[in-house]
């Protein structure tokens, strides 16, 4: 099994190391193509949600409901940040001399 990162693509920070989980995965998937998740993104999620500072870079392209078009994170929206729709895989970084894998959802 390998070990990877995943990352959540945002409009600020590449492979953001604040919000990611790591999983193992029998191969590398390719750029394009589909991973699902399931519950692991509510752990992104709460990893995304700990300041207002980390959940600004998320927004708006992650935040749905009441707060689908806010231009500022206010603490009232955090609950409406969600990744259940990280679906496709945007990036993988290899880094040389080194085991680490980081891959970048969106």
């Amino acid at each position: 099994m390998i070990k990877v990162k995943v990352h959540v693509k945002n409009n600020v920070e590449y492979m953001d190391e604040n919000v990611f989980v790591e999983i193992e995965l029998p191969t590398l998937p390719r750029i394009g193509e589909t991973l699902f998740l399931g519950k692991l993104t509510e752990n992104l999620r709460i990893m995304a949600t700990k300041s207002i500072c980390i959940a600004y870079v998320y927004c708006p392209r992650w935040f749905f409901g009441k707060s689908a078009r806010i231009d500022e994170v206010k603490e009232e929206n955090l609950e409406d940040l969600s990744f259940e729709d990280l679906l496709h895989i945007t990036d993988i970084r290899y880094i040389a001399n080194s085991n680490d894998i980081d891959i970048e959802m969106d």
